[in-house]
């Protein structure tokens, strides 16, 4: 970095604006000036550093703590040197050497952390200090489960939609069905570019049309000019002299060539169906093909052919003949093609209208249920502080107090920024006057990485912002291209790449060079192009045997091939540039623009024995081995499903093969029995053993939670190890990472608290259901410290990641797949929104979806997003290339086309960039893995060790002591209790009397219905009782905090329910259902735990007295402040 460009990003008295390349080093720019910021007196709680995911944001924490450790520990002369390298001159950073060492301690201590967030968090504290007459819902839970809460909200939506007779949502539905089909009108209101998705942006819209006076129902008719105006088909069919040149036309094309005479029986056709008074539509579209073509635009000729030409000569006066003929073709033509346009506008105009019916009748019920569930989604956070933020009223309250706990704002990936994000960050901005103390702004991004059009992120704000912080913060500017990660053969092919003429003219490239600083350790380094994967020939069966050859889709099954080919070539390639780089498998990064060919990449890779990580989003309930979980769980709940039998049986837990499950149908057929358990309930039968396990669990089933249930499983079957010997060698760790991961899940869904296993069941179905993102991720396989270069841990894998996961990485070789296709890939249908940079909100938004003619009315409106579409394919190629360190490897799919390489695809792009072929390959060679018995003899594999030696009862397979009903019914009624105490102090009730109804509290809390009424109970004793105004509702109370997570002195995480902050005290409160008896053991366990609380407290606020008390389900009060 240039000296300059280091002293501006580091004065923590200047605002400045970053651009600078992939690679170049911004986070540690981002670090450093939080550094110059700290040493130079801020305290961390004025510092707020805005970046756009949580990884990054846990990240940006982690190197600010690794550099303040640093900082903190090392010799002088390397902190001062450290110093300098951030802007200081030698002098100044001698003098910081002292502040510089106590950085790391007094960030650590300070009780108000530096604040590293989202947006999305950010949002979060914002509404937290909402006054509470702002019009904000307060008290609400954060669901990322946006699909599944949907589904939820809307389940009786969509019931009651068929019994609204005569309403204009179920009409405008229908409407939207007719037109668009169910699929595709159901993803324009609830798919992942719908309706709700856009819910923020539409409320600012709104908000917009009634300050411009606009109605949104008319966006597509303000656009239009067709709308306003009659059919130009029928004008023109009712006037008589047009009428006649059509049929005079007809007659004389009848006499021309083959096509002519085409063109005549379709004229003939058309005029016959307007005499019979046909629909204008099946008019227009038997004229059609005389005047247009396929696609609605002018045949290419619409002149008179050279046999027409001649036939003419026959009759007087051919060439004014001609001339008519070429007029009434050009004029039916155009009629066409304008009603074609007319038609497109209202159809669109009524597919609008429709699409706002519905949105806006379906958008208030999924906001009312979603507050009665007490919950909001991520679009609600944007939603609302745009609402507090944008308010006059609200805030001026809100702006106060952000200036007075930040003073220095941080933006991290701006470009990434989306256009509500921008307008609430300038609404805080925009408070200051300009001779106020306004807070220094430090913005970074790249506008060449901005892959997230799909989320609303806006590139065009990046040069927005820009312009309004030198305009009013004078912000200083800097442009940086100068990377330290490629080498240089990934940096000229970088350059080339983007310097082709079909680069659009408005891209932000300029040629980037490699730092002169950066170390080169891979020397020059490559890119290639790997020879284009030929599509192979598939063989239909004919006259086959559907039950024995099933049908193949031809089409299909040859990309699929194609596809595994080309993971082939690749693994062959991997192996070759491990062996002549000492290269390791985690040096190894796979690209994919999406993961439609991932399972025949994972499939080649296993058969050439290469380790990899792929993506695992939401994969967890898709595997082998959580199906089998579920279907065990489920022969608990009915043990006659011999489906779900049959899977357990199959499974590794049983291990029964193909042949033994048949003998067993077999045996079940012969003796009549209904179904497998009642065939191995026989005591006879060499399969009871599994019966009896079975029988085992279903009484644990009745009195455990899911969680426990299946930890004992787990245990009782060593099934860990039975997986681990039945799955492939590569494979391995994934299985039991999954299979851990399924237990985790089951802890994590309400806690494990789960009032029964059907409900469990139920809710893996919804989720399943669900959005794949939204779905529980497979396990992390785990890494073994002392692995060698051919273990499989996943830190020696090669990692196969999308374009977009991978930004942020980097990679020492990058190989790039399926490049050779220019289909966009987008979905059929879509919202189509205009939000200019620097508008409050939207001008315009309205549904897009497939289908021709397209509406003229959007049409400038389509080509905006079409341009920042193109941008943003470009985009995808430069974060794709720009991962590499050492060498890119790009690789394809043949076309079958007389053209191998498409068109303007990235192959195409690479190819004329220069980029050579790599055309030094053989055969391909298939590393096949172990076998699986050869796997379970060499490989070695620990589990729990287990030492009891005794003998096992079938009636008692666990030695420790079961809870029983009645004990667990109090221990359930206690997490009600407490669960209700921190809910409703969180929502911040003002007395007693507010406290929610049974019904609100099984909803909201989700308790068992049977329990909610002596929960609320309990938390209606402790709120109205004597001391339940000092200790929850009294003004005195400077503040509180609910279900309050504390370290003891030895390491142990302690919880306190509940901790008041008054004027010169601090109360620690402590629920309890009732309180024990002095002399019971009980009594002396808690004051045991009220004294460590209290030491606790005391020594995080030892300017305070602190005091501690029971307070009891039935309205008691204990004091206990005895001695430790």
């Amino acid at each position: 970095m240039t000296d300059q460009l280091t002293h501006d990003s580091c004065n923590p008295h200047l605002s400045v604006v970053i651009e600078a390349c992939a690679g170049s080093g911004k986070t540690w720019l981002l670090v450093s000036r939080i550094i110059r910021l700290l040493l130079s007196g801020a305290k961390p709680r004025e510092i707020l550093a805005i970046t756009f995911t949580r990884k990054a944001a846990q990240e940006m924490r982690g190197r600010l703590d690794e550099v303040l450790l640093k900082l903190a520990n090392c010799p002088e002369t390397e902190l001062i040197d450290e110093l300098v390298a951030r802007g200081l001159l030698e002098s100044e950073a001698k003098a910081l050497v002292p502040r510089a060492r106590v950085l790391f301690e007094e960030v650590l201590s300070d009780p108000y952390p530096l604040c590293v967030e989202t947006f999305h968090g950010w949002f979060s504290h914002l509404l937290k200090g909402a006054p509470l007459n702002s019009g904000v819902p307060q008290g609400l839970k954060l669901r990322d489960d946006f699909k599944r809460l949907q589904d939820e909200c809307l389940e009786d939506w969509w019931t009651s939609l068929p019994t609204r007779d005569e309403t204009p949502v179920r009409a405008a539905y229908e409407l939207l069905v007719k037109e668009l089909k169910a699929k595709n009108a159901n993803d324009l209101l609830v798919g992942s570019k719908g309706f709700l998705t856009v819910k923020a942006e539409w409320l600012s819209y709104i908000s917009e049309c009634q300050k411009r006076g606009v109605d949104p129902l008319r966006s597509v008719m303000d656009q239009s000019n067709w709308l306003d105006v009659q059919d130009p088909l029928k004008v023109a069919l009712d006037d008589s002299n047009n009428l006649g040149n059509l049929m005079s036309l007809a007659s004389y094309l009848e006499n021309g060539g083959k096509k002519d005479v085409g063109y005549s029986r379709a004229i003939n056709d058309g005029l016959k169906k307007h005499a019979h008074q046909y629909d204008l539509i099946e008019v227009a579209d038997t004229l059609k093909p005389a005047f247009l073509t396929r696609d609605y635009e002018f045949l290419s000729q619409l002149l008179a052919s050279g046999e027409l030409k001649k036939s003419l000569k026959k009759l007087p006066n051919p060439e004014q003949l001609e001339q008519q003929i070429n007029k009434t073709r050009q004029y039916w033509a155009q009629v066409l093609f304008d009603h074609y346009r007319w038609v497109a506008d209202h159809r669109a105009h009524a597919i609008h209208q429709a699409w706002v019916t519905i949105g806006v009748d379906m958008l208030s019920h999924y906001q009312a249920k979603k507050e009665l569930l007490r919950v909001q989604d991520f679009s609600d956070l944007e939603a609302y502080t745009a609402k507090l933020m944008l308010n006059s009223d609200v805030a001026n309250y809100l702006q106060a107090r952000l200036d007075a706990k930040y003073k220095h704002l941080l933006i991290d990936e701006f470009q990434d920024t989306n256009p509500q994000q921008w307008q609430i960050l300038l609404s805080w901005l925009n408070a200051y006057g300009e001779g106020e103390d306004k807070p220094s702004v430090f913005l970074v991004g790249d506008p060449k990485q901005s892959i997230y059009r799909f989320r609303r992120a806006d590139v065009r704000l990046f040069n927005e912002a820009k312009t309004y912080l030198e305009n009013h913060f004078k912000a200083k500017f800097h442009r940086f291209n100068a990377t330290r990660r490629n080498s240089p053969a990934v940096l000229a092919a970088v350059n080339a790449v983007f310097q082709l003429p079909d680069v659009p003219a408005a891209y932000p490239f300029e040629e980037q060079t490699r730092n002169p600083h950066a170390k080169n350790i891979y020397g020059d380094g490559e890119v290639f192009c790997l020879p284009l994967i030929e599509a192979p020939t598939i063989t239909r069966h004919t006259n086959r045997n559907a039950l024995i050859n099933p049908y193949i889709d031809s089409t299909k099954e040859s990309k699929a091939k194609q596809s595994y080919a080309e993971a082939l070539q690749v693994a062959q390639h991997i192996h070759k540039i491990k062996s002549e780089k000492n290269a390791s498998w985690g040096d190894f990064l796979i690209l994919l623009r999406s993961r439609t060919h991932l399972s025949n990449i994972e499939k080649a890779f296993r058969d050439c024995g290469i380790p990899c990580d792929s993506p695992r989003q939401g994969g967890l309930l898709k595997t082998l081995e959580a199906e089998d979980m579920v279907a065990l769980l489920s022969v608990l709940i009915t043990p006659t499903d011999d489906l779900s039998l049959a899977q357990v049986l199959r499974s590794p837990i049983y291990a029964l093969s193909d042949e033994q499950l048949m003998q067993l149908t077999l045996a079940k057929l012969s003796e009549q029995h209904q179904s497998y358990w009642h065939l191995i309930s026989h005591p006879d039968n060499q399969y009871h053993h599994i019966y009896k396990d079975i029988l085992s669990w279903v009484d644990l089933a009745k009195r455990l939670p899911v969680h426990d249930l299946l930890d004992h499983i787990y245990a009782d079957t060593q099934l860990r190890l039975r997986y681990a010997q039945f799955a492939p060698p590569l494979q391995k760790d994934q299985v039991l990472s999954n299979l851990d991961a399924f237990l985790a899940l089951a802890l994590d869904l309400d806690g494990g608290r789960y009032p029964s296993l059907p409900r469990f069941i139920a809710e893996l179905k919804k989720i399943k259901r669900g959005a794949e993102e939204e779905s529980p991720d497979e396990g992390d396989s785990a890494v073994e410290e002392d692995s060698d270069d051919d273990s499989t841990s996943s830190d020696a894998r090669v990692r196969v990641l999308t374009i977009h996961a991978a930004k942020g990485l980097e990679s020492r070789f990058v190989i790039l797949m399926n490049t050779n296709t220019n289909r966009s890939g987008r979905d059929n249908v879509g919202v189509l929104m205009s939000w200019l940079p620097g508008d409050q909100g939207p001008l315009h938004m309205s549904p897009i979806f497939s289908g021709k003619p397209k509406d003229p009315a959007r049409q400038d409106l389509r080509d905006q997003e079409e341009a920042i579409a193109e941008i943003e394919n470009w985009n995808l190629l430069y974060v794709a290339l720009t991962r590499a360190k050492e060498a890119v490897y790009i690789s394809g799919l043949a076309n079958k086309a007389d053209q191998p390489i498409a068109p303007n695809s990235w192959y195409d792009r690479l190819d004329r960039a220069g980029v050579k072929p790599l055309n030094e390959f053989n055969d391909v060679v298939v590393h096949k893995a172990k076998s699986i018995s050869d796997a379970i003899n060499s490989h070695e594999f620990f589990d729990f060790e287990v030492t009891w030696q005794g003998e096992s009862s079938s009636l008692a397979p666990f030695d420790e002591e079961l809870i029983s009903p009645e004990q667990q019914k109090v221990i359930d009624l206690g997490v009600a209790f407490h669960a209700i105490m921190e809910h409703v102090m969180r929502m911040g009730i003002q007395n007693a009397r507010e406290l929610p109804s049974n019904d609100e509290l099984v909803s909201w809390l989700n308790i068992d219905s049977d329990l909610v009424n002596d929960a609320r109970r309990c938390a209606m004793n402790v709120l109205s009782s004597d001391f339940g105004k000092d200790f929850f509702f009294s003004a005195e109370i400077e503040n509180s905090w609910e279900e309050l997570d504390i370290a003891s002195s030895d390491g142990r995480l302690l919880r306190i329910d509940r901790l008041v902050e008054l004027p010169n005290q601090l109360l620690i409160l402590d629920y309890e259902l009732s309180i024990s008896d002095i002399t019971h053991d009980l009594y002396q366990k808690y004051q045991l735990q009220m004294a460590t609380y209290r030491e606790c407290v005391s020594k995080l606020r030892p300017d305070k007295e602190v005091k501690s008390y029971l307070l009891s389900g039935k309205g008691e009060l204990l004091e206990m402040n005895g001695p430790n």
